[in-house]
């Protein structure tokens, strides 16, 4: 979803932001795709980039939408702030779910996936691969940051 950019431009001060919330459906991930496609058009249409920020997108959202709620009937509220300042586009996605830190979690290993067939969790490893900063914070909400030197 986020493929569909063009013309590179350079970020520069004044950092362009954006903010937008959604609940953590499948029904409200086009629209949240659309938000970020909107907002990165503006600084890149490098394909490497764009996979990056999109494969880390779809595992964050994933995430939040499966694992973030105590209870399945009521969804998650996501609120998404974008923002590219000197190069560098961030990410900052704040969640009102449980309160869960991806980043303690240990590196998976392929080896004992395979071993005890389990599938999953190399979501957030991937995410860390992909993206140049990763952190997170509680403060009353989930809030797991992201930033991609463009």
């Amino acid at each position: 979803m986020l493929m569909e950019l063009h013309e590179k431009k350079q970020c520069t001060p004044p950092a362009k932001r954006a903010k937008r919330c959604f609940k953590a459906t499948k029904a409200d991930y086009p629209e949240l795709c659309g938000f970020i496609s909107d907002f990165v058009s503006g600084y890149t249409s490098d394909r490497k980039t764009l996979n990056d920020i999109e494969i880390s997108v779809d595992e964050i959202f994933s995430n939040i939408q499966y694992y973030s709620s105590a209870d399945e009937s009521k969804p998650t509220d996501i609120c998404l702030e974008l923002s590219c300042s000197d190069g560098v586009l961030s990410l900052v996605f704040a969640d009102n779910g449980v309160p869960f830190n991806p980043l303690e979690k240990a590196k998976p290993s392929l080896a004992e996936n395979r071993k005890n067939k389990v599938i999953g969790g190399f979501g957030i490893f991937m995410v860390r691969n992909l993206m140049d900063e990763v952190s997170y914070q509680y403060d009353n909400k989930n809030i797991l940051s992201i930033k991609k030197k463009l």
